[in-house]
């Protein structure tokens, strides 16, 4: 089991480690534990019958798969949990590097492709709990198959590397994330952004972004020091804090 692996690890890290098979959702799952002595929870599943995606969007589950929420104790405020979400997606993209997979890419805010279909996705949510606010962490990547018939193309890992353990990729994934994290809790300025931007889909293309039922065009100009989006609209620049984006043909 992929705990035992990682125990002494956890121990260090203040990590307490929970797992099941199948659940509604593992977000749902942590957010009924509380914190108490530990900095980190981390609750995976194999399957999940009611997964979520960002933007209230249904995520497709499918058994092989590898799906967690990490429950975050922090003294920073909220405001900066977002970049949670920018940590989580470059070190995603760091641990599938270390497995000889190519074009991987990220695409803003949450989201991993392979060349140009999506591989994993990240949801971030915030709950006030225990007299202090707590981040939530929900990571999905498809790893032995990947959903079909959605409105948009994905894949999986295995597709590109028929060789990759299962329980050795989770064990650097969860190695490479707390470590940013820790530092990220610590204030330790490990220049993610820079990190981020540099494997950002159509950053400098003209894009729409949808947000519920707004829908603005312009051009991708940067992101902030929390991974806010910067669209130049007209020459006007202004910031975007969430949404869904497509590039413009």
């Amino acid at each position: 089991m992929i705990y035992e692996k990682l125990n002494n690890f956890f121990r260090l890290k203040k990590v307490k480690f929970f797992y099941k098979g199948q659940v509604n959702s593992t977000m749902e799952e942590i957010k009924k534990i509380p914190l108490n002595k530990y900095d980190f929870l981390i609750f995976q599943s194999d399957s999940q019958k009611i997964g979520r995606g960002r933007l209230k969007n249904k995520w497709v589950s499918k058994s092989g798969n590898i799906f967690f929420t990490i429950k975050v104790k922090t003294k920073r405020d909220s405001k900066f949990f977002f970049q949670l979400g920018i940590i989580t997606a470059v070190e995603i993209k760091n641990t599938i590097d270390l497995f000889r997979i190519k074009k991987v890419k990220l695409k803003w805010p949450n989201d991993i492709f392979i060349e140009d279909k999506k591989v994993g996705g990240i949801l971030i949510e915030s709950l006030h709990q225990d007299s202090s606010d707590v981040c939530l962490v929900g990571v999905g990547i498809n790893f032995l198959n990947s959903p079909e018939n959605l409105n948009y193309k994905t894949t999986y890992l295995k597709k590109y590397n028929d060789k990759i353990d299962k329980n050795i990729f989770i064990h650097n994934l969860y190695k490479n994330i707390l470590n940013s994290y820790y530092e990220w809790n610590q204030n330790i300025d490990k220049d993610f952004i820079k990190k981020y931007k540099e494997n950002l889909m159509y950053l400098g293309k003209q894009i729409k972004v949808t947000n519920n039922k707004n829908i603005i065009y312009g051009k991708f100009y940067d992101i902030t020091n929390d991974g806010y989006a910067i669209v130049e609209i007209r020459g006007k620049k202004e910031i975007v804090f969430s949404g869904s984006i497509e590039l413009l043909q």
